[in-house]
C-alpha cells in the first residue's frame, strides 16, 4: 500500500510517497517546490502535483495526508462577499503571523 504525505510551509511545499507493508515501510519518492506566494498558490500546487506524478510514473496518486501550518487552524469570521480578495488574504495572513 502506498501513502502520500504533503506538508505546507511558508516558503515550500513538500511531498513524500511511501510504500508500506505489514512488516516494513520505505520511501519511494520525495520532492519539494518553492512557493511563489506565502504558503503556496495554485501554480505552486500544480508544480508539486507534477513532481508527484513523476514519482508515481504517471499512475494515480494514493490518498494524501496533509500537514498544514498551525496558524491555519485558526479560523476568522469573514463577511462575504469580500470585495478585494487579494488584500483580505494578505491581511488575514499578516494577522496570523
Amino acid at each position: 500500500m502506498k501513502s502520500l504525505g504533503i506538508s505546507i510551509t511558508r516558503d515550500r511545499l513538500f511531498a513524500v510517497l511511501r510504500e508500506q507493508s505489514l512488516v516494513a515501510s520505505r520511501p519511494v519518492h520525495a520532492c519539494s517546490v518553492a512557493c511563489e506566494t506565502p504558503f503556496g498558490g495554485a501554480g505552486d500546487f500544480s508544480r508539486l502535483a507534477e513532481e508527484i506524478r513523476t514519482g508515481t510514473n504517471g499512475k494515480p496518486a494514493p490518498p494524501a495526508v496533509l500537514s498544514i501550518p498551525p496558524s491555519w487552524t485558526y479560523v476568522r469570521k469573514v463577511k462575504l462577499p469580500v470585495p478585494d480578495l487579494q488584500r483580505a488574504k494578505k491581511v488575514h495572513l499578516a494577522g496570523l503571523e
